[in-house]
């Protein structure tokens, strides 16, 4: 057992005395049963809230954004673009 008995391992544990182990294993389970009946409702709120979240488009599609001072030049450029994999074959 290491300093306040945080780490105890498997083989430690089913070897302390009868009264001592279902203490010990009431604690863990208690506390883990604590964790999860506080991670149900919060997982379920952040559930329900990422319904109410925008949808915002990455940048860099393959479509060039429509903006209304975007030159024919630029417009061109972008779609003139070649593949990664068209790249590295040459």
């Amino acid at each position: 057992m290491t300093s306040g008995g945080a780490r105890m391992s498997p083989s430690v544990v089913s070897h302390l005395p009868v009264a001592v182990h279902t203490a010990y294993s009431s604690a863990v389970v208690d506390a883990l049963q604590t964790v999860f009946w506080w991670a149900v409702p919060i997982t379920a709120v952040a559930f329900a809230v990422a319904w109410f979240v925008k949808e915002i488009p990455l940048r860099g599609g393959d479509t060039p954004p429509a903006t209304p001072n975007a030159s024919p030049a630029k417009v061109e450029i972008v779609k003139q673009r070649q593949p990664v994999e068209a790249l590295v074959s040459e």
